[in-house]
């Protein structure tokens, strides 16, 4: 009897235990999924910045895990510092679709993302240094750091769009010269790898992207002041024609 009695006695403590274990797992879950947006958003911040050297900041992040999506309210990146304008990149809503099974094998796959409407802003300070190759070099120089102690954490986007982008342009070495250009919709697909190597990769496409419009919008402008120019040279030598005309007209 007494036997049976120090058995019970140890099993008490063990269900109990068992108990307060079950109870803190649960309640952990229940924090995590009510408190998933603002983790998300704060890891955004928190390594967005980390990988670009400057501040990124977003408002609000909406995961719906039944339809696995998530929207991005309001994401942008600082300028680097030693520039005027206040942020780089700008865009108001970001949607995503995610695999949630993935998770657990250590590689997330996002099927799709839609950037719609970015706001990218191109400076050339007063020491002709552009804002774009500065955040690219910061983004090179993380993404080189990170490999060192890089975790299992990758990342798999199987899907991305960036579409109706709007380019502003200023130069400050030419008085502040300033233009604004449309970006072409472009797609890529298969990114995997690392959240700073796939930032990288997506970065490089932008800058390329923005480069190539950004001197055949230079070419148009220079094309048509040449052609005001020339203009403007034909249209006095016709008016001096002209003048020479009407003075033989008077001695006639």
């Amino acid at each position: 009897m007494e036997l049976k009695r120090e058995k019970k006695g140890w099993k008490r403590p063990v269900l109990f235990t068992t108990i307060l274990i079950g109870i803190f797992i649960i309640g952990f879950i229940i924090y995590l999924f009510s408190n998933l947006n603002l983790i998300v958003k704060r890891a955004i911040e928190k390594y967005g910045s980390q990988t670009t050297l400057t501040t990124v900041t977003v408002n609000k992040v909406n995961i719906n895990l039944r339809k696995s999506s998530c929207k991005i309210t309001n994401l942008a990146i600082s300028n680097p510092r030693g520039f005027d304008k206040q942020k780089i990149f700008s865009v108001k809503n970001i949607s995503v679709d995610f695999d949630i099974l993935s998770i657990k094998n250590g590689e997330i796959k996002l099927k799709k993302i839609i950037i719609i409407n970015p706001k990218i802003f191109v400076e050339i300070n007063k020491k002709n240094k552009n804002n774009m190759l500065v955040l690219k070099h910061n983004l090179s120089v993380t993404c080189a750091n990170s490999n060192e102690n890089e975790t299992d954490y990758k990342l798999h986007i199987k899907y991305l769009l960036i579409k109706e982008s709007e380019i502003s342009v200023l130069v400050v070495p030419l008085n502040n010269k300033s233009y604004k250009t449309k970006l072409p919709a472009f797609e890529m697909h298969n990114l995997r790898g690392t959240p700073s190597e796939i930032s990288n990769q997506i970065l490089n496409k932008i800058i390329k992207k923005v480069q190539k419009r950004i001197k055949a919008k230079g070419m148009e402008i220079f094309k048509s002041k040449v052609k005001e120019r020339i203009n403007s040279v034909l249209q006095k030598q016709k008016d001096q024609v002209l003048e020479k005309l009407k003075d033989k007209m008077k001695l006639l």
